[in-house]
């Protein structure tokens, strides 16, 4: 057990932990609501108290620690408390976050007292009031931008260098007009220049980032606006080799906990047909480390994808993976 986890560290992976599958939000663009079938609930403190000291006990450690998945964490009644705890722990290395922001406080400075390395990605996607109504269901703007003034400026007040801001924008056809230009007016109003068509999660700056839009259907359609905005901004497409399946990274680096408990490993199965149990009832280093994750991992790195769960099998997102040779090393652990 102990060389499998020492590989698995080797990997650097992320956790992500859902502190709740419940929004504030009602984006019109959003399918939340039509893949989770989990009832809206908050993690307990409970179930992340023991999730760290099951991570402790056992020399667990990753790169970093998202702290969110399908619902807007700040939500939780306890989101400060439980920052705290994992800002203590020395499991991570890196935290972040995806959030609306509009719940935004200066405690979050309090919580993480050692200033650790803390980025966060506010999802705004246009700057334009009506738009926003119409996109996010919601009219509070304005107060999220007074939120993100509000923590440049006592990060700087405070001379920390973290949190670091990612501004999301989500391209769609209804703000892509809007977005050809947003980097000029984000600099003129928060001073954030860079732009980034990828999520690069530590980077030491702030940074405006875009993304694709991802829906159930029509996602060609959206690629191609997204790959058309890169062109605007002078940005050259990396060309994939679509037709080499590889071994999903996945299996080793990305446990996701849902805030009922429930552990899954990929971010594309938010119906939780591939659960590997829950860590209410058996702890996290079991179900990680447990007979069913090590049958997907073998078969994955042996290649015999007709074994593969239908989820798995009938997957595309497979082009980023592990380097083979180090990936058969794992065998020789088991």
């Amino acid at each position: 057990m102990k060389k499998k986890i020492k590989f698995l560290n080797s990997i650097k992976g992320w956790m992500s932990i859902e502190l709740t599958n419940s929004c504030n939000y009602r984006c019109s663009y959003c399918y939340r609501k039509f893949v989770d079938k989990m009832p809206e609930q908050f993690i307990s403190i409970k179930i992340v108290n023991e999730l760290v000291k099951d991570l402790e006990n056992n020399s667990f450690s990753f790169d970093g620690l998202k702290l969110n998945w399908l619902g807007e964490s700040m939500l939780h009644p306890q989101f400060y408390e439980i920052l705290r705890i994992l800002f203590k722990s020395k499991v991570f290395e890196h935290y972040s976050q995806e959030t609306n922001f509009y719940l935004y406080d200066n405690r979050l400075f309090t919580v993480n007292p050692d200033d650790r390395p803390y980025y966060i990605f506010i999802s705004l996607d246009t700057l334009e009031d009506d738009l926003f109504f119409i996109k996010r269901g919601s009219n509070t703007l304005g107060k999220v931008l007074d939120n993100i003034h509000l923590i440049l400026n006592t990060r700087k007040k405070l001379n920390r260098n973290y949190p670091k801001i990612r501004l999301q924008f989500i391209v769609m056809e209804d703000n892509f007009q809007e977005l050809c230009f947003i980097r000029d007016k984000v600099h003129s109003i928060f001073g954030i220049k860079d732009i980034s068509f990828y999520e690069d999660i530590k980077a030491e700056h702030d940074y405006i980032l875009f993304r694709p839009l991802v829906t159930r259907e029509e996602n060609y359609k959206n690629i191609k606006l997204f790959r058309q905005l890169k062109e605007k901004y002078g940005i050259k497409e990396k060309k994939i080799d679509e037709n080499i399946r590889l071994a999903c990274e996945k299996l080793f680096s990305t446990p996701f906990i849902r805030a009922d408990g429930t552990l899954i490993f990929c971010s594309n199965d938010p119906e939780m047909s591939l659960s590997l149990g829950n860590i209410k009832n058996t702890s996290f280093s079991k179900l990680w480390l447990g007979e069913f994750m090590e049958k997907l991992r073998t078969l994955h790195i042996n290649r015999e994808w007709e074994k593969l769960p239908e989820k798995c099998r009938k997957c595309h997102d497979y082009w980023d993976s592990i380097p083979e040779e180090i990936l058969k090393e794992y065998l020789n652990i088991l």
